[in-house]
């Protein structure tokens, strides 16, 4: 994780780095005009007050081409231990991760309405 530790310090915001993860994973379909939708299924690596990053391994890449910061996508599925939850979430940043375990991935920062609200009444 000391390579999201350093990619979280580029931005200003808070991190919460995930000891107990509550969302361990998510799950999406995407695909550009023309293609076939593809179903991503992606881990979830750290949060924020902001948002949550996903991790996008390099046989992931072509999602990478698909993204761009703004950028709307619905029927995002959350999975916790406890539950399923599924929401729509706007991308905030791809990030190439540079060092560590991770070398040569990306995080993809989301933001969803829902998720938001529950950081801000678990963390007070």
């Amino acid at each position: 994780m000391d390579e999201l530790k350093k990619a979280s310090n580029l931005r200003k915001e808070e991190r919460i780095l995930y000891e107990r993860p509550e969302f361990l994973s998510v799950q999406f379909s995407l695909g550009s005009p023309g293609n076939r939708e593809k179903l991503y299924n992606l881990n979830v690596v750290d949060g924020s007050r902001q948002g949550l990053g996903i991790l996008v391994a390099q046989e992931d890449f072509d999602l990478i081409k698909l993204l761009r910061p703004g950028q709307k996508i619905q029927g995002m599925r959350f999975f916790a231990p406890w539950a399923m939850i599924e929401v729509d979430a706007v991308v905030r940043h791809i990030s190439k991760i540079t060092a560590g375990k991770y070398k040569g991935c990306c995080l993809v920062g989301i933001e969803s309405q829902e998720i938001l609200e529950r950081y801000k009444s678990d963390q007070g």
